[in-house]
This record gives C-alpha cells, sequence and structure tokens, in this order.
C-alpha cells in the first residue's frame, strides 16, 4: 500500500449526488445545493468505476437517477430539489398561533395611496 491509496473524501459527512451530467434534475439539486453553500459530493453514474466506489453495488437503475445519499445516510432515488430540502432539513411547515388561520393575520389592500386616484401627470391643481 503507497502513500497515495487513501480516501480523499471529507470526513464530515454530507450529500453524495448520483447522476449523469446530461440530467436536468442532477444540475438543478447540484445548482441548489451549491447556491446554498452546502457542501456535496458528485458521483458521475456514466463513469464505471465511480458509483460501485460510492454505493457498493455494480450499477444504478436509470429510473432511481439522480439518487442522493443524505448525511444520515437515508437514501432518495428519483430525487427532486423539493425532497432534498426536505431531506436536509431546510424547508419547515409554517408555524401557527393557536386558533390563527393562515389568512388571518394578513390585510388586504394597497397601501400608500390617497383616497382618490391622481392625474396621470401625478400633479395636483
Amino acid at each position: 500500500m503507497s502513500m497515495f491509496d487513501y480516501d480523499a473524501r471529507p470526513v464530515t459527512p454530507g450529500v453524495v449526488l448520483v447522476g449523469t451530467t446530461a440530467s436536468r434534475g442532477a444540475y438543478a439539486i447540484r445548482d441548489f445545493l451549491a447556491r446554498n453553500g452546502y457542501p456535496f459530493e458528485w458521483v458521475d453514474a456514466g463513469r464505471p468505476d465511480a458509483v460501485p466506489a460510492v454505493l457498493g453495488v455494480a450499477e444504478v437503475e436509470p429510473s432511481a437517477l439522480p439518487l442522493c445519499i443524505l448525511p444520515d445516510g437515508s437514501r432518495l432515488a428519483a430525487a427532486t430539489v423539493e425532497h432534498v430540502a426536505a431531506g436536509l432539513g431546510m424547508v419547515a411547515a409554517p408555524s401557527l398561533r393557536v386558533g390563527q388561520t393562515l389568512r388571518s393575520g394578513h390585510r388586504r389592500g394597497i397601501h400608500g395611496r390617497g383616497a382618490r386616484p391622481s392625474p396621470a401627470g401625478g400633479g395636483r391643481r
């Protein structure tokens, strides 16, 4: 064993995303994670040696891609941005006070206008 035979992946568990470079869904998840500063490892399913090294299986069904492995070890097959965000705890349900509905705290109307609309020129006579 040489000094170069070691696992260079980070010690801190992060998201592992398995997909193809042509996948629109995988690109959306990669973009989402990068924009939010969340560390992730990209595994190209098109490379024959990459998938067995990470997943321990010979290949992944194309219908399961993009496959996302979360830091807690759970796997999201055919993942979407919404699934990944929920799995990472980035999405929370709205908190409501007792007796409050979603619309009860909101007022309707346009604020900042007078009783009458001003003329097209904006000046007053």
